[in-house]
C-alpha cells in the first residue's frame, strides 16, 4: 500500500503557504477550483473550494483545500518524521507555529505542533 495524499483544510491561501511552503519546505502546485456541486456530491460542502498540492521533496503530498467550513476531530493528525528536530522547532518558534509538547514518566518527549487553522502534526 502506498499513501498518495494526505488532504487537510486551511482558511486561507497565506496560511497554507506559510506552513506546508515556508515551514515543511514543499513544492506548491497551482491552485485548482472544486465546484459546489463536486463538493455537495462527495463532502457535503455546499461551497466551492480551492485546492492547492504541496509536494514534499520526499514525495509526500498535502491536499490542502482552502475553504471557511471545517470540522477538527480532537485526535486527527499526521505525523511527521523531520531531520533535525530541535531545529525545526526552534524555526516553528520563530514562525509563531504552536508546539505542544509532552513529557513521559520515562522522560521521552511527545511533540505536537499545529498549522495556521489547527490541523495537527506529531513531529518525531
Amino acid at each position: 500500500m502506498e499513501l498518495l495524499h494526505i488532504a487537510l483544510v486551511n482558511s486561507s491561501e497565506k496560511n497554507s503557504d506559510l506552513f506546508y511552503k515556508d515551514l515543511l519546505g514543499c513544492e506548491k502546485k497551482p491552485p485548482r477550483q472544486v465546484p459546489a456541486t463536486l463538493m455537495k456530491s462527495l463532502f457535503n460542502q455546499d461551497e466551492v473550494a480551492t485546492i492547492i498540492n504541496y509536494v514534499h521533496k520526499d514525495g509526500l503530498v498535502f491536499e490542502v483545500f482552502i475553504m471557511a467550513v471545517r470540522e477538527l476531530t480532537p485526535v486527527s493528525h499526521a505525523c511527521l518524521k523531520v531531520k533535525a528536530h530541535d531545529g525545526f522547532l526552534t524555526t516553528c518558534k520563530k514562525m509563531n507555529i504552536s508546539i505542544r509538547r509532552f513529557v513521559k514518566d520515562d522522560g521521552d518527549s511527545i511533540v505536537f505542533i499545529e498549522d495556521f487553522d489547527q490541523n495537527l502534526f506529531e513531529i518525531k
